[in-house]
């Protein structure tokens, strides 16, 4: 491992390893969306869950080469997005203008959760998929503390973390590894049980939902990773 390499090149590695080319939103945000915002009820028909919705902006911090991004421009929401990676933003910027090319590729921008690159109070949704478990807890504190800070008053926002269930770690491991495998080499994994989901949201966020998604074979056994999700509002402090 090269001690000099700092996390942005190992994300920009990872994703010039064509790691992380994910297409299509998640089950998960897709029902976030369903339940909160706008659900499609036919070909070219919507039903709003909110009103006013065509002023309603929403972004996607840690979006990757932008796949959520590109659903919620689909479902007519103004669409923002950022991430870490330079490679992954080049990459959603493709991928957006070749869905819409009528879409402002100037709303994916390349920041650092820390800093995030918006005025006060701009968005009225904010999603983070497999993000805030995806880097050290202290950096994901001050990510939670800038997404409440470009959230408005009363804002949603849904997020998830991979949980240890089913994992050699133990059900109730809360902390960190640096990853060996291959497959995102080099970088953090986090483990978050709800008592940690807890302790990052607050006070900034009142948790509305929290779910443990996990996947059984016909044994009962864990295969594959679980996940929470979870969904929470912006807490006026």
């Amino acid at each position: 491992m090269n001690k000099k390499m700092n996390i942005a090149d190992k994300w920009n590695n990872s994703y010039n390893r064509n790691e992380n080319h994910l297409f299509y939103p998640s089950d998960e945000v897709v029902k976030f969306l369903a339940r909160n915002i706008r659900r499609k009820t036919g070909l070219n028909s919507y039903k709003d869950l909110d009103n006013n919705l065509n002023l309603k902006k929403i972004v996607c911090v840690g979006c990757g080469i932008g796949r959520h991004i590109k659903f919620c421009d689909e479902m007519g929401l103004d669409s923002y997005g950022t991430d870490l990676s330079s490679s992954a933003i080049e990459k959603a910027k493709l991928i957006l203008k070749s869905n819409n090319r009528n879409y402002d590729i100037s709303k994916i921008i390349q920041s650092n959760i820390t800093k995030l690159p918006w005025k006060n109070n701009f968005f009225d949704y904010s999603i983070s998929d497999s993000v805030l478990d995806s880097m050290p807890y202290k950096v994901a504190q001050s990510g939670i503390n800038e997404i409440h800070r470009i959230l408005k008053t009363d804002g949603i926002f849904y997020c998830s973390f991979i949980s240890p269930l089913g994992t050699s770690l133990g059900e109730n491991y809360d902390g960190e590894i640096i990853v060996n495998d291959e497959f995102e080499k080099d970088t953090v994994q986090s483990y978050f049980n709800y008592e940690k989901i807890q302790n990052l949201l607050n006070p900034f966020f009142k948790i509305i939902s929290c779910e443990l998604n996990s996947r059984l074979d016909f044994s009962g056994k864990n295969v594959g990773e679980s996940r929470w999700h979870v969904v929470s509002k912006k807490n006026k402090l």
